[in-house]
């Protein structure tokens, strides 16, 4: 593609193979009578037009990309579904409310489709195994301990334990 001086060169030399061309449409001076302009006349809003066509033409490719078809999704996104907060709450027997809490912390990893977060399986197998491994190395669960029946009647009122 020319370079707009080189568009603008070429352009000077076609026009300047015509004396005049004829412009179509009303007059400027509002007569309604069809006026003639000479290549002088006209040369600067055609060499305008042309140094703006690149531009435009950038604005139209990056415009038609925003509408061609998507690639098909990557096969691991199908091997590895991805679920909805309500779903993972369902799940865990939660609030909603709680899996956003959990995501915010960092606690369970997730990612947003615009404005709406999704989890993957994966994401949520970590995040049991991390917690059951958690749970298995955690502290060991204290012994009940027997009441004591002081501690119980100055608690409960007398006759309590009897």
């Amino acid at each position: 593609m020319p370079s707009c001086l080189e568009g603008q060169s070429m352009l000077e030399e076609l026009l300047k193979k015509r004396e005049v061309i004829r412009n179509r449409g009303t007059a400027s001076n509002g007569s309604g009578e069809i006026e003639y302009a000479t290549v002088d006349d006209l040369l600067p809003t055609i060499a305008s037009s042309l140094c703006q066509l690149p531009g435009l033409l950038h604005r139209l490719e990056r415009t038609m990309r925003r509408f061609e078809k998507p690639e098909p999704s990557s096969p691991a996104s199908e091997t590895d579904p991805s679920y909805t907060v309500r779903q993972v709450a369902d799940l865990f027997q939660v609030s909603p409310t709680k899996v956003y809490q959990m995501t915010e912390k960092g606690e369970l990893r997730s990612y947003k489709v615009g404005n709406l977060v999704r989890i993957k399986v994966s994401h949520i197998r970590e995040y049991q195994d991390r917690h059951t491994k958690v749970m298995e190395t955690g502290t060991k669960k204290k012994k009940p301990r027997s009441y004591d029946k002081s501690e119980a009647d100055r608690v409960f009122g007398g006759g309590w334990a009897d």
